[in-house]
């Protein structure tokens, strides 16, 4: 339990964009979220908190101003080029 009482979550660890799937009809909808090795019990804030570090508030401001609109890759390419 944490200090005020409230009830332990089970966090993911490393919550983060990176780390989830997003659907291929609904962009908005997490379909899936990945790479749970660092779970653990805890204040589900701490998952919040760690999603704040990783993001850029700046980073939407200067794509859309920037005019970029096409929608981020979908393939990434091997070392060996494939």
């Amino acid at each position: 339990m944490r200090d005020d009482g409230a009830a332990s979550a089970l966090l993911h660890g490393d919550y983060r964009l990176d780390n989830v799937i997003l659907d291929a009809g609904d962009p908005g909808r997490i379909a899936a979220i990945v790479d749970w090795e660092m779970a653990a019990l805890g204040d589900p804030l701490a998952d919040l908190g760690l999603l704040l570090v990783y993001w850029d508030p700046t980073r939407r401001a200067s794509r859309s101003s920037a005019g970029a609109t096409s929608p981020p890759p979908t393939r990434v390419s091997s070392p060996r080029g494939n």
